[in-house]
């Protein structure tokens, strides 16, 4: 029996890469799937090649550093869908530079996308996961394989300082915002994963 038949999940980044394969994978459990992406053509062009499938799919453009961009993704999943059960925060970017070399420009818009993203997520999805029964999300997905990786101030690291950075604020920013066991509607989790190219 698959595993997830009759939820919704609501996937960031979902156009490519991890994304993809994440909705592919809840699509073979059954989940109704909403693909969340910046990249329209892509976006557009991925709902055609699932729904294709027989799969019930939804692309919406989003700017996860954007909170009306939240606010219009998660009002549009549920005018389709009536409900929202899992979250996955995949979407996010990476700057390589070492710390020197980082210009403000970058950091700033790294960490809105990987940081200010994944938090808003959490802010606008929970309340409708929670409104629709509870669920297993928000999933936040780490691009950095670790927090600490990354080489010395002035050459370039694994993964580069931002995400790191960005991912290490995540961590701690689930740990605090995890509802107690004894009364939770919905769980946080993080997940790290190696960066994708």
């Amino acid at each position: 029996m698959a595993r997830l038949t009759g939820k919704v999940a609501l996937i960031t980044g979902a156009a490519g890469g991890q994304g993809t394969a994440e909705a592919e994978l809840f699509l073979r459990e059954e989940a109704a799937v909403v693909l969340a992406d910046i990249d329209v053509a892509a976006g557009e062009r991925l709902a055609r090649q699932l729904a294709g499938q027989g799969s019930e799919v939804l692309f919406l453009r989003q700017d996860v550093a954007d909170e009306a961009s939240w606010q219009e993704v998660v009002a549009a999943a549920l005018t389709r869908f009536g409900k929202l059960h899992i979250l996955v925060n995949n979407a996010g970017t990476i700057a390589r530079q070492g710390i020197v070399d980082t210009t403000l420009e970058a950091w700033n818009r790294t960490i809105a996308v990987n940081l200010t993203g994944a938090m808003l997520g959490m802010k606008h999805c929970a309340p409708a996961i929670r409104d629709s029964g509870g669920g297993s999300g928000p999933l936040n997905m780490s691009m950095c394989a670790d927090a600490g990786s990354g080489g010395d101030a002035t050459t370039d690291g694994r993964d580069g300082a931002i995400p790191c950075a960005a991912q290490a604020g995540i961590a701690k920013t689930v740990r605090a915002a995890s509802p107690p066991t004894s009364n939770a509607d919905y769980s946080l989790f993080f997940l790290i994963k190696g960066s994708v190219a």
